[in-house]
This record gives structure tokens, C-alpha cells and sequence, in this order.
């Protein structure tokens, strides 16, 4: 396998083309920015091609938290899913009402961006974690605030049909957050979603009780 000295943030697949796409959250480039790369591998995970995406970023660990293929007007597209608000780091990263999904078209030797996707901004989340696309339903998780967001993408101008539904994960009986980890989100049926769980981060989440979930697949119905 090729590029193995780099973690690997997300993964999506291209079923007309039988492509799986691995995304590398952030290389260094000149300057001092950071892009992501996208390592393409075919069906029996053989190494492809490497193509780097078309943004910067400032910081190696705050880069893209997600991506996912779509194919449309024949022509194959990535949302990738910015970890901080305005495709920030730091303390104005995590200043809610600043999602942004962004949209990459695959050319010869890069994928360029085409368009930026706003996110509605009374999204209370501090972070994004995971995204999942079916249909034109999208799923997006906030680690931090232990909530997933479902809103439905028109695919003919790249926005949203509406401003989209807010949900919390079960919380204790006291209100407290269980789900601290949420890494990622997927459809299984158009009312129920699958997550994983990274491991509790013991310096910045001092709370044992979180490790009761992390590690962990968990499985969820959408309330009607």
C-alpha cells in the first residue's frame, strides 16, 4: 500500500468507476499551508493515484473531517466536510455558524474546487466530525457538542432544500453528554444512522464515564 506514513481521515467510494477515494487530511506545502490529498485505490485496493486537493489550510490537524463521492452530470465530484467553522483552526474555528462543506471536481492531476456550501448559521456546533450522504439526505455529526444535523441537498445548484433538523445523542439522566467521541456517521435506512466513537481523549476530557461509549459502533433511529 502506498503512502503509508499518513493517516487516513475518510473514505468514500465511486461505484461507476470502482474507485475507493482516501482522504489525507493535510500535507505540508510551500509557504507553511497544508492541503489535503485524496489517494485513489481500485476494487482489490491497489494504488492508483494520488491527487491533491485544491485548499489550503493553516493547520496540519484542522484540515478536512470527511468526504464523499457524488457523480453528476457524468462528472465526479467530492464534499469534503471542514473540521472547524470558516475552515478555521484555533479559537475562531470553533466559533459556531461557520459549517462549510466544500465541493471539489476531479480534473487530470488535482481536484479543484468548484464551490463552497454554507452551512445554515444557527448551527450551534463547535466542531464537525463525520458526514454521510444518501440520496439527497446529509448527515453531519459535531463531536463536541454530541448532536447530529439532517438537512436535504439539492444536487441541480449545490444548497440546501431547508434549514435541516437538529438531534442530541442520549444524554445521562442528568443532561450530561454520553456520546464525546463521535468520529463518524453513516445511513443505514432513511430514519436510522450508524456512528463510530474515537478513543476519549484523557487530557481533554477528564470525564472517565466518556470511555463507557468511545471505541465503539453505535446505532441510532432518527426520531419522525
Amino acid at each position: 500500500m502506498s503512502h503509508a506514513d499518513f493517516g487516513y481521515e475518510g473514505i468514500t467510494y465511486n461505484a461507476a468507476k470502482q474507485r475507493f477515494y482516501l482522504l489525507v487530511e493535510a500535507r505540508k506545502h510551500a509557504r507553511g499551508c497544508y492541503k489535503a490529498s485524496i489517494v485513489e485505490y481500485d476494487d482489490d485496493f491497489r494504488y492508483v493515484k494520488d491527487r491533491p486537493v485544491d485548499f489550503t489550510f493553516e493547520h496540519s490537524n484542522k484540515g478536512f473531517e470527511a468526504v464523499v463521492h457524488v457523480r453528476h452530470t457524468s462528472k465526479d465530484y467530492l464534499l469534503a466536510l471542514c473540521e472547524g467553522n470558516k475552515c478555521k483552526g484555533g479559537d475562531l474555528g470553533r466559533k459556531p455558524g461557520g459549517a462549510r462543506v466544500l465541493l471539489f471536481e476531479k480534473k487530470k492531476k488535482r481536484w479543484q474546487q468548484s464551490r463552497t456550501i454554507r452551512l445554515p448559521r444557527s448551527l450551534p456546533f463547535v466542531d464537525y466530525s463525520g458526514m454521510s450522504l444518501d440520496s439527497d439526505r446529509v448527515a453531519i455529526v459535531s463531536q463536541v457538542n454530541s448532536m447530529l444535523w439532517v438537512g436535504h441537498l439539492d444536487e441541480a445548484d449545490w444548497t440546501w432544500r431547508d434549514e435541516g433538523q437538529l438531534y442530541e445523542f442520549p444524554r445521562t439522566n442528568n443532561g450530561a453528554i454520553q456520546y464525546g467521541n463521535i468520529e463518524g456517521v453513516g445511513w443505514i435506512t432513511p430514519t436510522r444512522i450508524v456512528t463510530v466513537s474515537d478513543r476519549r481523549k484523557k487530557k481533554n476530557q477528564p470525564d472517565k464515564e466518556l470511555s463507557e461509549k468511545d471505541q465503539s459502533v453505535h446505532i441510532f433511529e432518527i426520531p419522525s
